[in-house]
C-alpha cells in the first residue's frame, strides 16, 4: 500500500473508533447495552499500526496520538466512571 492508503485508513479508523462510542453516549439502555464499545481497542490499535507505516514524522504522530487514545479510551472511561460514581 502506499503511504496515502496508510494515512486515510489511519485517519479512517479513528472516526470508527469515535463513532463506536455514539451508541453507548446517547442511546444508552441498561436492559440491552451496545457491545460497540468493546470494538474500540482493536480499532485504535490497527490504526496506530497503520500510522507507523506515515513517512511524514508530524503527521504519524498525530495519528498515532488518537488511534492511540482511542484504543486506551475503554479502559479511561470505565476507570473515571467507577473513581466518580463507585463500582
Amino acid at each position: 500500500m502506499k503511504n496515502k492508503t496508510y494515512m486515510s485508513v489511519s485517519a479512517t479508523l479513528f472516526f470508527f473508533g469515535l463513532l463506536c462510542w455514539i451508541p453507548n453516549l446517547f442511546f444508552y439502555n441498561p436492559n440491552n447495552p451496545p457491545m460497540f464499545i468493546f470494538l474500540t481497542p482493536f480499532i485504535g490499535g490497527v490504526g496506530a499500526l497503520l500510522a507507523l507505516k506515515v513517512d511524514n514524522q508530524v503527521i504519524k504522530g498525530f495519528l498515532m496520538f488518537f488511534n492511540m487514545v482511542v484504543c486506551l479510551s475503554l479502559g479511561l472511561v470505565f476507570f473515571i466512571g467507577t473513581l466518580l460514581w463507585g463500582p
